[in-house]
């Protein structure tokens, strides 16, 4: 393995800790909102909280995953007509798919800790 590589990977692995302990975090805040009976303004930013960090979880792990498709496919050597299409195909599915992780992001954490 590439030392490169290797600090690279370390880097991912820390980013995506910090990303699990402010999802815990944020769950802790709801938690908290809902036996405290808070009010809207606190519930907003736990919204915003939630958007932000679902972004900031998916928006590498796809870009992390279309740099992977593009080294398979010249790993393979695709023909690069075909390469051509399939990276441009690729993005706006990607999209997509961030965008509906995301809502189901959102919707998990809504639906946590139940109402009070």
């Amino acid at each position: 393995m590439k030392k490169s590589t290797f600090r690279s990977s370390t880097i991912l692995k820390i980013y995506y800790l910090i990303m699990a302990a402010s999802v815990i975090a944020l769950i802790i805040g709801k938690e908290r909102w809902l036996e405290g009976a808070g009010g809207t303004q606190a519930a907003m930013w736990l919204y915003y909280g939630v958007v932000i960090v679902g972004i900031l979880i998916l928006v590498p792990a796809l870009v992390m995953a279309w740099f992977w498709l593009r080294r398979w496919m010249t790993t393979y050597k695709v023909e690069p007509g075909l390469q051509k299409v399939l990276l441009i195909i690729t993005i706006p599915m990607m999209l997509v798919i961030g965008y509906m992780l995301e809502l189901v992001f959102i919707m998990i954490f809504i639906g946590l800790g139940g109402s009070s």
